[in-house]
């Protein structure tokens, strides 16, 4: 009797043994390919400028919006109906380097506020054409 519960411990053991180390196996798989999936993400977002890209691709739509519906670039309903329709996260539009309109305070009268623009070297900014003139849009 004490040799079949001794052989019975020692299968527990053995099972116990064979789990951790199936977890242990599994962790190191898991960061392994965390690791490798983040390099190639990175590795494709900086090789094929695609963030560049895409801002290019929806800075030239909101052009096109701005030309088709005519509007100027204090017509905030308009704009934010386009960043919502878009997957464009938000946008900021300065007149002669004054805020008019930032998309993540569209109810904020931000053209009274005389808010100097903040341009920075690493956002990209494009000049478009609305109704009333040239004004620089910040994409996000």
């Amino acid at each position: 009797m004490g040799k079949m519960k001794a052989k019975r411990t020692s299968l527990y053991i053995r099972l116990a043994k064979l789990l951790m180390a199936g977890i242990v196996i599994a962790a190191a798989f898991f960061l392994l390919i965390q690791w490798a999936s983040d390099r190639a993400i990175v590795y494709f977002l900086r090789e094929t400028n695609y963030i560049q890209n895409a801002s290019d691709r929806a800075a030239s739509d909101l052009q096109e919006y701005i030309t088709k519906n005519n509007l100027s670039s204090q017509d905030t309903t308009e704009l934010t109906q386009w960043v919502r329709q878009q997957k464009v996260i938000s946008i900021r539009v300065y007149k002669n380097e004054i805020l008019v309109y930032d998309s993540n305070y569209p109810d904020e009268a931000v053209w009274d506020a005389d808010a100097q623009g903040g341009y920075y070297s690493w956002e990209s900014y494009y000049t478009l054409t609305f109704s009333d003139g040239k004004a620089d849009i910040f994409l996000r």
